[in-house]
């Protein structure tokens, strides 16, 4: 991507944005270099619309000691059965992208003193306790008496759903991949919403929302690098109607629904934008307009409208110039 950008002093005199050789006139241009009031967008501890908090998934800081694959999970459980009750699918971007079964230990305060009774639980908890003796880092060391839990745990029990988003996503997918998964899920490396519904699924499945990431977020080379304090806790969702509310959630559900007749690919061969199937792109585009009908009742046309929109109600929700 190649920026060119001419700087004068304040003047009254016409602006004007060049994009793909058409140029446009505009009112103003932000920092974003959008035509729109100006906006800091700050980082912040929770969003400014009524959403439920994302959080950053839970570590453990074992040495790969609470994590099992899918054939030690099944051998635990043969000659184990009971440590059905301490094992808990493992969820993070790869997972999710490339379709893998990962597994972790799980095993609260009041259950270790019986889980240890089962000798191959006992002889990880050993091991994961040896690791973090060996850190250099005192907080991990810390920890070393309590080898049955994830040092950093931001799980929320009681969840009936999560949804998960990869913190690095391609910057050639049109759409990010969004994972929604029963509420028992750990999720390691990803970002997590708990207590998630199909409309917050739908609005981060979004081309709106891709638009407001790609701008807002920060990068990892060239792809995408997920923020939670400045695009989601930013992301301005206006008032809606019950009536939208469920429109969005149906078209969130034809997506999952798309998902589901293709089996054998994976998210990140769904979600390739060469690849992508009809039905998957035709639920999406019939999200989009779901979604976008929250903003403007007028079609948004193209990335430079979708920001506009977004932005002019940002600054109404925040007090700012468009207040």
């Amino acid at each position: 991507m190649c920026v060119i950008i001419g700087v004068r002093n304040i003047s009254a005199q016409a602006k004007y944005l060049y994009s793909n050789n058409i140029r446009t006139k505009v009112n103003n241009i932000n920092s974003y270099l959008i035509d729109a009031a100006e906006s800091n967008l700050e980082r912040r501890p929770s969003p400014i619309s009524n959403i439920p908090l994302m959080l950053f998934g839970s570590i453990a800081y074992d040495g790969g000691h609470l994590f099992l694959d899918d054939d030690e999970r099944q051998q635990l459980i043969g000659s184990y059965p009971d440590v059905l009750n301490y094992i808990r699918p493992a969820i993070g971007a790869v997972e999710m992208l490339r379709g893998l079964k990962r597994w972790c230990i799980w095993v609260e305060d009041d259950e270790y003193k019986k889980a240890s009774q089962i000798p191959p639980l006992l002889e990880r908890f050993k091991q994961v306790s040896n690791f973090r003796i060996s850190s250099k880092t005192k907080s991990t060391q810390d920890f070393a008496d309590r080898p049955y839990r994830f040092k950093q745990n931001t799980y929320k029990s009681g969840a009936e759903n999560i949804i998960i988003i990869p913190r690095v996503s391609s910057e050639r997918r049109e759409y990010i991949p969004v994972g929604i998964f029963s509420g028992e899920t750990i999720t390691v490396d990803a970002q997590v919403v708990y207590d998630a519904s199909l409309f917050l699924f739908g609005l981060l499945s979004s081309r709106i929302h891709v638009a407001w990431v790609k701008l807002t977020s920060g990068r990892m080379k060239s792809d995408i690098r997920y923020s939670s304090a400045v695009s989601y806790n930013n992301f301005p969702i206006p008032e809606y109607t019950e009536e939208e509310y469920q429109a969005i959630e149906s078209a969130a559900l034809s997506i999952l629904e798309a998902r589901e007749l293709y089996p054998n690919l994976t998210l990140s061969k769904l979600y390739d934008p060469l690849k992508m199937p009809i039905e998957l792109r035709t639920a999406h585009e019939n999200l989009d307009k779901s979604v976008e009908s929250l903003y403007e009742t007028k079609p948004l046309l193209d990335e430079q409208q979708l920001l506009k929109t977004l932005f002019s109600t940002y600054n109404k929700m925040t007090g700012g110039n468009d207040a």
